[in-house]
């Protein structure tokens, strides 16, 4: 279930997404003999609205220097309100959330059923009627006076209109495209994401447009002159009501399809137009889908030896939550603290492994090996596991005990992680608890949810082993910055 900051998200940037490749649009293909080209920009606009804010790249670069006065400053005022130095997510209640959710899943639910019951109308005229076939295609006589329109490969006639003479013959090749260019997928494409993005007005606009450029399209091979456009129109006088997804002979204005005939002069630098689209579209890739995650590249090692205590939770014959796809925490938290193990002599840390293997050593085995350590660090390694009934959390989550001994270094420890994992672009939380591993400790420590099962870009990023590395170099570098300002 997604969290409605993220839901909030999603929709801004679809219709970002929407609007840039819309400008694109009506400044250099709007108006112009590029239909073909206008058709795919517009199928591109409505896909790459959905596609982009779920697409997600990240791109490693090299940290900058942890900026070490935030830490300063927390020393200084001996222990300050490390509250104010954690990004927080953005949390709805969990009664506005459900209304939320169930207000999206209503409207999108009616929007696909009223699109599927005008399927089934239209299938169900064909009953009835007299049917030939050609080459593929099927007539459909009637005498409706909807009709001409086509749906799929199947073009309903008005047999009022006399299909031998030379207007019937243009208006037929008119419907004819309709067939060989598949504008019926193109329309239930649209109306399938246009009900699923219902939030999205810009979703609408691209549709009627769309509907707009396949008449086009149909219009510059049946009819490639105003004269034969004219004896179309006054051919094809029907006035009935039509479902929108048909391509009907009069679903378009007939003021702007007469403009298209009538332009003679080929649109000027329809190359340099085509051979914009890839630059254009590359825009919202790289605004919405593009993440810069920093790791340092090279390691900033503390200038003494650190030595910290590296605890992977759970373990043996306890699991701890299991993800949607099967992997389980025990397992999760062993990857990360083996990545981190291999990456601390570069950052002059010593680690102490509570656990090396499946093995299960209880909270006070741990606690007794972390006490027996002098002058260490401890960190306890979780994976979260949301609350029933709420939107997962996604980032990490640092976790300290008012009653450690070294509570005040320990905020000071979460504080200095908490901003090196921000610069990573992973958004942190800070929650206090009595964890029996965090009371019992002589040092200073916390614990860190490195994500939540139920979030896909939490997983991916411990499954992934350049997204793991980053991560645990951002930690590293925050223990580094905190041995820099500790007493």
């Amino acid at each position: 279930m997604l969290a409605l900051s993220s839901f909030i998200v999603f929709g801004m940037r679809s219709m970002a997404t929407c609007g840039l490749m819309l400008a694109y649009y009506l400044l250099v293909l709007r108006g112009r003999r590029m239909h073909g080209a206008s058709r795919v920009w517009l199928l591109l606009a409505a896909v790459a609205g959905v596609a982009v804010p779920l697409t997600e790249y990240t791109w490693y670069v090299a940290t900058p220097k942890v900026p070490l006065p935030a830490y300063q400053l927390l020393q200084a005022t001996g222990g300050g309100n490390i509250e104010e130095l954690v990004t927080t997510g953005i949390h709805a209640s969990l009664s506005v959330h459900d209304a939320a959710v169930a207000l999206y899943g209503i409207v999108a639910a009616v929007l696909l059923i009223v699109a599927a019951t005008k399927v089934w109308r239209v299938l169900r005229l064909a009953r009835g009627y007299a049917i030939t076939r050609h080459h593929g295609y099927r007539i459909v006589h009637t005498q409706l006076p909807q009709a001409p329109f086509t749906f799929g490969k199947t073009v309903f006639w008005n047999d009022g209109i006399d299909a031998h003479s030379h207007e019937g013959h243009l208006i037929m090749q008119h419907e004819l495209v309709h067939v060989r260019q598949y504008h019926t997928a193109d329309k239930l494409l649209l109306q399938a994401i246009t009900a699923l993005c219902w939030f999205n007005p810009l979703m609408w606009y691209i549709g009627r447009e769309l509907n707009e450029v396949h008449e086009f399209l149909a219009d510059e091979q049946a009819a490639p002159d105003a004269d034969a456009f004219a004896r179309m129109v006054l051919t094809a006088s029907g006035k009935g009501r039509f479902p929108s997804i048909t391509s009907h002979f009069f679903s378009s204005s007939i003021k702007r399809r007469l403009s298209m005939v009538t332009q003679q002069s080929p649109t000027s630098y329809r190359w340099l137009r085509r051979a914009l689209m890839l630059p254009v579209l590359a825009v919202p890739l790289a605004l919405f889908s593009f993440r810069v995650s920093y790791a340092p590249a090279t390691p900033v090692p503390a200038k003494g030896s650190i030595t910290l205590v590296l605890d992977a939770a759970h373990g043996g014959k306890d699991m701890g939550a299991v993800s949607p796809d099967g992997h389980t925490e025990k397992e999760m938290t062993l990857r990360i603290c083996r990545k981190m193990a291999s990456l601390a002599p570069a950052y002059h840390v010593g680690i102490v492994m509570t656990r090396e293997g499946d093995t299960y050593p209880t909270l006070n085995d741990r606690v007794v090996m972390a006490n027996e350590q002098t002058d260490a660090l401890f960190l306890s390694v979780h994976v979260n596991k949301a609350i029933a009934g709420q939107p997962p959390h996604e980032g990490c989550e640092i976790i300290v005990s008012d009653k450690n001994v070294q509570a005040v270094e320990s905020r000071k420890l979460a504080s200095a992680i908490s901003a090196t994992l921000r610069q990573s672009g992973i958004g942190t939380q800070l929650r206090e608890q009595g964890l029996h591993v965090l009371k019992a400790n002589n040092h200073p420590g916390i614990a860190i949810e490195c994500g939540t099962v139920e979030s896909k870009a939490d997983m991916q990023r411990i499954q992934n082993d350049a997204e793991l590395e980053a991560m645990c170099r951002n930690i590293l570098a925050g223990i580094v910055a905190y041995a820099g300002t500790a007493h």
